[in-house]
């Protein structure tokens, strides 16, 4: 995969979404998703809001290196550990780019000015996958509000 659309494709369909789903789950219109992948945009305003959508990771959707899934959620070197026996803690259930897609769903019924103001923070629960747990409460809570 030569060009950045067309990781972005390949990735959107590797995880069965599609382009109107991907569109919601990172706040743009369908159409912004569309001319990534046909080359017509070169990037996004956003690149780790579409990553973490994808569960990708940035550098790779960027520039095709390395591997481009993005690690699970409390897997690997980064787990925590219980202070006193020492023992990991439980990964969430729900995975982080999981959470993501199904925020910017329920907030594809917010107003343009409101899902602006929130994807921002939508990218920091990306950055950091402790929170998944909180985030996947908050999905729910907005669902059933």
């Amino acid at each position: 995969m030569e060009t950045f659309g067309s990781r972005v494709r390949w990735a959107r369909e590797q995880r069965g979404l599609t382009q109107a789903a991907l569109a919601k789950a990172t706040c743009v219109l369908t159409g912004a998703i569309g001319a990534l992948e046909d080359g017509l945009r070169e990037r996004p305003r956003d690149l780790s809001s579409l990553a973490a959508a994808l569960r990708a990771r940035p550098d790779w959707l960027a520039t095709g290196q390395g591997d481009w899934k993005e690690a699970p959620p409390g897997g690997g070197a980064g787990q925590a550990t219980a202070a006193a026996g020492g023992a990991a803690v439980p990964a969430p259930a729900a995975g982080l780019g999981d959470t993501i897609v199904q925020l910017g769903s329920q907030l594809s019924a917010l107003s343009p000015l409101a899902r602006a103001s929130i994807a921002p923070l939508i990218a920091k629960l990306a950055e950091n996958p402790e929170l998944a747990a909180e985030a996947a409460r908050l999905a729910d809570a907005i669902a059933r509000s």
